[in-house]
């Protein structure tokens, strides 16, 4: 079950920030998503990607952060699978 679950969380985790940061945008809540629109607004093509590449360093430092090593915890038996002597 842990093969298709860690995909599916990856996903899901990706899909979130892109709607929260995207609600943000629409709704200028505040945050990410309201400096992205006044980037976007004055053209400041700049920091628009500023601002988008601190959103997915974000996504990348809480999926490898958190869920990579949640998930070799709970996959250790693809360890104990492995053939001896095989490095990957």
């Amino acid at each position: 079950m842990l093969n298709t679950l860690f995909p599916a969380l990856v996903m899901a985790l990706g899909t979130a920030f892109k709607a929260a940061i995207m609600a943000e945008l629409l709704a200028n809540a505040g945050g990410v998503g309201e400096a992205l629109a006044v980037a976007r607004a004055n053209l400041d093509v700049a920091e628009a990607l500023a601002w988008i590449l601190i959103s997915v360093t974000a996504l990348i430092a809480i999926e490898y952060g958190l869920l990579q090593p949640l998930r070799a915890e709970l996959e250790t038996w693809r360890e104990a699978a492995r053939p001896w002597g095989v490095k990957r």
